[in-house]
């Protein structure tokens, strides 16, 4: 039912209450997400989907020993939004053995969007300008 709603008066309930939760996304952007999800049953059913996925006992089952493996293998730099309504920044510290860790103070979920530069200046220092 909560699916359904969202696209009521045309994605304005959801603008409304997902601008709320994130007070850092531009007009912009979250008219876009308005639009390409809460006017779109495709987007919905699919996220609807893996919500039900996720919450199955065993869906994160071997999450803990892959990151750790990646990390060993791989640089690993974490940015992370502090003020992240879905995920706390204290799930930030789970990256135990990263590169670096920056946890920026003024962003939320959407840190790649609303912190494009500050993500694009991470992934540089571990890549390169390739």
């Amino acid at each position: 039912m909560g699916m359904a709603a969202i696209g009521l008066f045309g994605g304005g309930l959801f603008a409304r209450a997902f601008g709320r939760a994130s007070p850092e996304l531009p007009a912009a952007d979250l008219d876009r997400m308005r639009r390409e999800f809460a006017l779109d049953g495709k987007s919905k059913r699919s996220t609807l989907r893996l919500f039900r996925e996720m919450l199955a006992p065993a869906f994160f089952d071997g999450v803990d020993e892959m990151r750790a493996r990646l990390i060993a293998q791989r640089p690993v730099r974490v940015v992370w939004g502090r003020n992240d309504p879905y995920i706390p920044s204290r799930w930030a510290a789970a990256f135990e053995g990263a590169t670096s860790l920056d946890v920026l103070g003024n962003h939320g979920h959407w840190t790649p969007i609303t912190a494009a530069a500050e993500v694009a200046a991470a992934i540089r220092a571990i890549v390169g300008d390739r």
